[in-house]
């Protein structure tokens, strides 16, 4: 993971610059465009949704993304805080954040929703069409649509096969490793965070990495025993990045306003922990309940990388 300690200062040109899809939304089919695009994925939103980027596209800061859904299919939804679960969608999203986070992928584009101006596309990682991939192991259905002849015949032979074996979405909750739906807290008021503490001692949790405030901010899905799961602040512990913060404290669409390198710092751990599974040694809390750890990944401790590549001070 950290085998390339500038692969984001070769990304960064310059220093110093800052869904639900509705299932029946209306589709916009257009002629298919038969060009190829290119990009690294930074992210997985769900079963069937990625977020990509152009590192060859010249910006002044980190490089634009995008939001792209598979074709053809339709993963169930990730929890909110007023909504649980859509059965297996962890596991879903896990399928694919493991096959793609952090490589290089191909697309075509086969219709737009206009309503969210979201490109549904036919996704190549290599040789392996994804959508494929995703229906042959059951983790996704495919979409429903009036035309049985707009349906790809390998991917209703592969969706019908994984139905057919129960696997993936379309396994039995009492036989599945881990439980279709998760026992989540959404609120750190909700929990004994010394009590959880004590429960994780010296080894790391699994966690997986859900968004990078800042380059040593992190909002993070701790893993813990019996199949719960809590959402929390994890602060890296010994390092403090520069920070972002809104206009408006209390309007979270009010402007961002970024300290000197901030953006930068924020990308560099973005690129090599979002959507990840990591491990974290919990060590403490603040005032407001949110903890203080050691994040490894698999090339380390990323705390240290952001302080070899002077993106953080020691505190």
């Amino acid at each position: 993971l950290f085998a390339s300690p500038n692969f984001a200062s070769r990304i960064l040109r310059k220093p110093g610059s800052s869904a639900r899809l509705a299932r029946s939304a209306p589709l916009q089919l257009r002629n298919r465009e038969m060009s190829t695009h290119y990009g690294i994925v930074k992210g997985v939103l769900s079963g069937d949704t990625i977020v990509v980027i152009n590192p060859a596209q010249r910006t002044a800061g980190p490089p634009p993304e995008k939001v792209i859904s598979l074709a053809g299919l339709t993963a169930p939804r990730l929890a909110r805080r007023d909504t649980p679960d859509e059965p297996f969608a962890w596991q879903s999203r896990s399928f694919l954040r493991r096959l793609l986070l952090g490589k290089r992928v191909k697309w075509t584009v086969e219709f737009t929703i206009p309503s969210i101006s979201r490109e549904m596309v036919t996704l190549h990682l290599g040789e392996t069409n994804v959508n494929l991939e995703v229906a042959r192991n059951g983790w996704a259905a495919l979409r429903k649509t009036k035309n049985e002849s707009d349906v790809d015949p390998d991917m209703a032979a592969a969706a019908a096969q994984a139905e057919t074996s129960k696997i993936g979405v379309y396994a039995e909750s009492s036989s599945a490793d881990e439980p279709a739906v998760r026992d989540i807290t959404w609120s750190i008021d909700e929990i004994n965070t010394n009590q959880v503490l004590r429960q994780a001692g010296k080894d790391p949790v699994p966690a997986v990495i859900e968004q990078v405030r800042d380059g040593s901010q992190l909002r993070v899905t701790l893993s813990l025993p019996e199949h719960k799961y809590i959402t929390a602040i994890v602060h890296m512990s010994g390092i403090q990045c520069p920070r972002i913060r809104r206009e408006t404290p209390s309007d979270p669409t009010s402007a961002e306003i970024a300290e000197p390198f901030a953006q930068e710092a924020k990308f560099f751990t973005e690129i090599r922990l979002l959507h990840r599974d990591v491990g974290i040694a919990l060590e403490g809390t603040d005032k407001y309940g949110n903890f203080f750890g050691t994040v490894y990944a698999a090339g380390g401790r990323i705390a240290e990388e952001l302080l070899r590549q002077g993106y953080a001070k020691i505190v």
